[in-house]
């Protein structure tokens, strides 16, 4: 038992240390190789960090809360702002509510060297709060279900169905209902 307990003291022997902890946040941030100052470049990084957050997110089933930045400038003064929302995993609301924060926060005219944005706050995806959604919310998630579906196991697997109904109409519009 002794030697066994040295050798794991020195960092020898065969077993692994996994520890299974609680991801308590998720977040993205990139250093720019230059001094930014178009709030258009930050805009698109922004955009495109929110994105691999929500990606993130919809991978865990999660949505979050609390929407936070990180912005740091040139001279390495670092600043960060918080914000809580209704949960969500959506990318455009997450990217608003950041890009918001990053407007607020940016108060001086020196150049940008990093940014970030990271969510807390999480709970489960809540599909019990889409039972009443409109018809535009509900097609846009059909058509996006149908669009996996379709990659997965080619065009044809999924195809839109013609009721007899539809068959006394004679535009299209019908044949691509929710």
């Amino acid at each position: 038992y002794g030697i066994d307990l040295w050798r794991k003291a020195h960092g020898e022997g065969t077993e692994y240390l996994t520890i299974q902890r609680e991801r308590k946040s998720i977040s993205r941030e990139t250093t720019f190789g230059k001094d930014v100052t178009s709030s258009e470049e930050l805009k698109q990084t922004l955009f495109y960090l929110t994105g691999k957050v929500c990606q993130s997110l919809r991978k865990r089933g999660w949505e979050a809360a609390t929407i936070d930045i990180k912005l740091r400038y040139t001279d390495f003064q670092t600043l960060t702002r918080a914000k809580t929302i209704k949960p969500s995993d959506d990318d455009k609301m997450i990217f608003e509510t950041a890009w918001d924060l990053m407007n607020k926060a940016r108060t001086r005219r020196v150049g940008v060297r990093l940014i970030g944005v990271g969510v807390t706050n999480f709970s489960p995806l809540n599909e019990q709060e889409y039972l009443f959604e409109d018809y535009e919310v509900k097609r846009k998630k059909m058509l996006r279900a149908v669009t996996k579906v379709r990659d997965k196991f080619g065009y044809e697997s999924l195809m839109f169905g013609i009721t007899e109904e539809d068959k006394k109409l004679k535009g299209m519009e019908n044949y691509f209902q929710v």
